[in-house]
This record gives structure tokens, sequence and C-alpha cells, in this order.
């Protein structure tokens, strides 16, 4: 068991060592993929809520980067909306009229 002197020390060790810390935890992430990105689902799945709430928060804190990834997306990919649009329109009509 960590005393508490022992555990302001490392965080201190960790705060002025910035660049080693995440060094490590790059190395651990990159050996260990598969469990970490596990553990974030799991995480996800457990607490909506506390992750709607968090996204919403960067989200109206970062409009400006939210709005140039909505453009460039769109951008790239209006095309491909507007067919599935003119698709999904057709296949109402053609249901509408077949459910007549």
């Amino acid at each position: 068991m960590l005393t508490e002197q022992r555990k302001a020390y490392l965080a201190e060790w960790r705060q002025r060592n910035r660049e080693k810390v995440r060094a490590a935890q790059k190395k651990y992430y990159d050996a260990n993929r598969n469990e970490c990105v596990a553990r974030v689902v799991a995480c996800k799945k457990a607490k909506p809520e506390m992750y709607k709430k968090l996204q919403a928060k960067w989200t109206s804190e970062n409009k400006d980067q939210v709005l140039e990834k909505r453009r460039a997306y769109y951008a790239k990919n209006s095309a491909t909306e507007t067919c599935i649009l003119l698709l999904s329109k057709i296949h109402l009509d053609v249901l509408v009229n077949f459910l007549a």
C-alpha cells in the first residue's frame, strides 16, 4: 500500500516527466491495443449518460473544429448522400404506390 507521501511524490514526478509518462502509456497501449479498446467500449456502455455529457461539452467548447469537420465530410460525401436521399425518396414513392 502506498503512503500519502509516496503518492504525492509520484504525482509530482509524473508532472515533471510528462514525456516519459506519455511514452510509457503509448508503449502499453500499442502492446495491448485490443484490451484497451475493449475497456473503453465497456466503460462507455456502462456510463452512456456521462459520455453524452462529455461529448456535448467538448462539442460546445470546440464549435469551430466541429463545423470544419462537418464541412469537410459534406464536401467529400455530398454526392453520395444526395444519391442516397434520392434513392430513398424513389423507394418511398414505390412503396406508397404499392400499398395504395
